[in-house]
């Protein structure tokens, strides 16, 4: 999204996104096809979603960010990036123990799904904010 754009455009955009993407494709077929392409959808959801959030976010408007950061994360609930992104958009509106209990979730995710932690990156985010969320 170009540092031009306006709220109406990135409004838009963020309407017709969600028209469109409704959750996962053919949730409850196992079909190896199936299963890839429903993936992949979900991907490119979450990655337009994270799109349209940084455009939201240039514009002030961290409320309509979260709300599409959220939706992704549920789309693609194993992509750390979108994590950090909403860990940090919630920090810097001052909702530091919001940010913690995701990192939390993520880091739960990770292990039940993944058998790993959360990157080092994304686990010294979380350690430079729990400090603030307990004051």
């Amino acid at each position: 999204v170009g540092a031009d754009i306006d709220a109406d455009v990135i409004g838009r955009l963020d309407r017709r996104l969600r028209s469109i993407y409704h959750g996962p494709f053919c949730p409850d077929d196992s079909e190896t096809f199936l299963v890839r392409a429903r993936a992949k959808l979900a991907g490119i959801f979450a990655d337009t979603a994270s799109v349209l959030a940084d455009g939201w976010l240039r514009l002030g408007e961290d409320a309509p960010a979260v709300a599409l950061l959220e939706s992704a994360l549920e789309a693609d609930e194993l992509n750390e990036a979108l994590y950090a992104k909403l860990m940090a958009v919630h920090a810097a509106r001052g909702s530091v123990a919001e940010a913690v209990r995701l990192y939390e979730r993520c880091a739960t995710t990770f292990r039940s799904r993944l058998g790993v932690d959360p990157s080092v990156k994304t686990r010294q985010l979380a350690t430079s904010l729990r400090p603030m969320a307990a004051s």
